[in-house]
């Protein structure tokens, strides 16, 4: 998939097309633009997946073993976001050029973001899918009677599922 992919097709919160018809990856940790080519799809993309990579170590450490200790497995999976975020920041970035001349355009806040590219229908879609996903994720805890970490865990999904299902009632209540 990356390998067919542009730099125009590349998006994300770090991620700007200039009016030169660059992207452009901005380090807000750095402060420094750099010019992501075509040819760098590919390293960028394999990079911007190291959050999920953790979460797929510790998936699959959790299903080969009960064996091993939650803590163990967490460790290795923040081990991994870890190196991998040292490497992109370390080998990766410093191999692109830098845009000197990029002014990072003001940022939109997430509800001025949702209304301007979003429909009403839309954004009312994504509030009935927030409140079902909520709403399933505490029926599904509740019927499997989970405790400790893996409660308050979906505890915190069930809270982002509704947060974001507010954000878009926001959006509606500003178009």
């Amino acid at each position: 998939m990356a390998n067919n992919m542009k730099a125009k097709d590349l998006g994300g919160l770090s991620i700007y097309h200039d009016q030169k018809n660059r992207t452009i990856y901005y380090s807000r940790f750095l402060k420094k633009a750099y010019i992501i080519d075509d040819s760098d799809v590919g390293k960028y993309t394999f990079y911007s997946y190291r959050f999920i990579g953790a979460i797929l170590w510790f998936t699959l450490l959790s299903y080969l073993s009960d064996s091993f200790p939650m803590p163990l497995k967490l460790g290795i999976a923040i081990a991994f976001y870890v190196l991998m975020t040292v490497a992109f920041y370390t080998r990766f970035l410093p191999s692109l050029r830098t845009a000197r001349d990029f002014e990072k355009p003001a940022r939109l806040s997430i509800v001025a973001s949702l209304a301007a590219s979003n429909s009403k229908g839309t954004l009312f879609i994504y509030i009935l899918f927030c409140i079902a996903g909520a709403v399933l994720l505490y029926w599904n805890t509740v019927q499997l009677g989970y405790q400790g970490i893996t409660l308050y865990l979906t505890y915190v999904i069930e809270i982002l599922f509704l947060a974001f299902g507010v954000c878009n009632l926001l959006a509606i209540f500003r178009k």
